[in-house]
């Protein structure tokens, strides 16, 4: 009996330290839900539960900037969340926007450095980055922008945008931005394919063309494409025959001078469309296949449903040659059902672009249920790129008729030499 007193005062003690733990609870509680509010009023009510929080302090400083309100008093509570949180790179970068935004750049770079000093993280050299766009000191923003780019994937996309809006000198963005290291010329690679930037992507291509790997093929497809269109004939049959020595695509290497042009000629490889590959057109009315004759060669195949349209691409290829020089090429064929007439023919087109006009065609190929061996004679352009192109025109008169187009055993070649077998 004589303890129950003592039992009464540690309880009473243990209920006072339990309540004032449950409001301290109470106070973190409504603290932090008033700090994810954006309001100042909100933020105000925070810092008076918690004046510890750093945190609170800075959102508040940045809350009342964000309004308008008197600056000083901004600054005030920026420079208190600093106090509370001297290791805290945020805090940092709010007192060095807060400084610049009163007129002082030179206290502000102080605060900048700090934030890289006490972490080096991405925000700290993101910032670094923008203070020195913003005072024009150009040297200084390379350096963090590189920095920033490097540092992290995270940091690589928003550096690059903020480059392509400091500068179009896409010389000066590779040379000073983006650190050659294999994985930054790929992903930057792939960022100006999608921005479609194809003489800045020229440059990245000279980073990476001796060493491709499969992760570079989608991007050199596309970089000999946009080369094609533009003429660059010699670059976009370097980037082809660069894909096929490291085993990207499954060719042989072309070579003019030699006579070799041709790719996928014996139609081993499913047609992709891609470079100097063979294109197919499939509609829902004339559908192609590929037809398996054995190791060696193979056909291509299209079937005809008999409401095709008045006229259709089946087939292209775009062929590099040597300008001037005179070629044949060779092919065979044979229909199924078509009219006499099948509108068939092939064309040879002089370069790919909007003004380009026609070299030489054959007549349009009359039905014929055994294989016929046909050629017809093309001179090179002096671009030395050519577009050779089946295609499929009814005939006036005729009516459409469902059926099979049959044709392979390609080759082309220089008149002055012998076929290849």
């Amino acid at each position: 009996m004589r303890n129950r007193p003592h039992n009464f005062v540690a309880m009473a003690v243990i209920a006072v330290i339990c309540l004032f733990c449950v409001q301290a609870s109470l106070r973190r509680s409504f603290a932090e839900h008033w700090i994810a509010n954006p309001k100042p009023e909100g933020l105000e009510l925070a810092v008076q539960l918690t004046p510890g929080n750093g945190e609170g302090w800075i959102r508040l400083g940045q809350a009342l900037t964000g309004r308008g309100d008197d600056p000083q008093r901004a600054m005030a509570a920026i420079r208190r969340g600093v106090e509370l949180g001297p290791y805290n790179p945020e805090a940092w970068i709010a007192l060095g926007l807060q400084t610049e935004g009163q007129g002082d750049p030179k206290l502000a770079e102080q605060h900048f450095k700090k934030a890289f000093e006490v972490d080096h993280s991405f925000e700290a050299r993101w910032s670094l980055a923008n203070f020195y766009l913003r005072q024009g000191q150009t040297e200084e923003f390379w350096h963090w922008i590189r920095e920033t780019i490097s540092f992290s994937p995270r940091g690589f996309y928003p550096g690059v945008e903020l480059c392509w809006r400091a500068s179009d000198d896409h010389a000066a963005i590779l040379e000073n931005a983006i650190a050659d290291h294999p994985d930054l010329n790929r992903r930057y690679f792939a960022y100006l394919r999608g921005s479609g930037r194809v003489e800045a992507a020229a440059a990245v291509w000279e980073r990476v063309k001796d060493g491709l790997i499969e992760a570079d093929r989608v991007d050199a497809l596309w970089l000999l494409e946009a080369w094609l269109r533009q003429g660059r004939v010699s670059g976009a049959l370097d980037i082809w025959n660069r894909l096929i020595r490291a085993a990207l695509v499954p060719y042989e290497p072309l070579s003019p001078e030699t006579g070799v042009v041709l790719t996928n000629a014996d139609l081993r490889q499913t047609p992709t469309g891609n470079g100097f590959d063979w294109a197919l057109f499939p509609s829902d009315d004339i559908r192609p296949e590929i037809e398996l004759l054995g190791a060696e060669r193979n056909v291509v195949v299209f079937h005809f449903s008999g409401r095709q349209d008045q006229s259709s691409p089946l087939l292209r290829q775009f062929v590099p040659l040597q300008p001037g020089v005179k070629y044949r090429f060779d092919f065979r064929y044979s229909t199924d059902d078509l009219a006499s007439n099948t509108g068939v023919r092939w064309t040879a087109y002089a370069g790919i672009t909007e003004d380009t006009h026609i070299l030489a065609k054959t007549e349009a190929l009359a039905a014929s249920p055994d294989m016929q061996m046909m050629s017809f004679d093309i001179t090179a352009p002096k671009e030395g790129l050519i577009s050779l192109a089946l295609e499929y025109e009814r005939f006036p008169g005729t009516t459409r008729k469902s059926g099979r187009f049959r044709t392979g055993y390609f080759a082309f070649y220089p008149v002055d030499k012998e076929a290849p077998r």
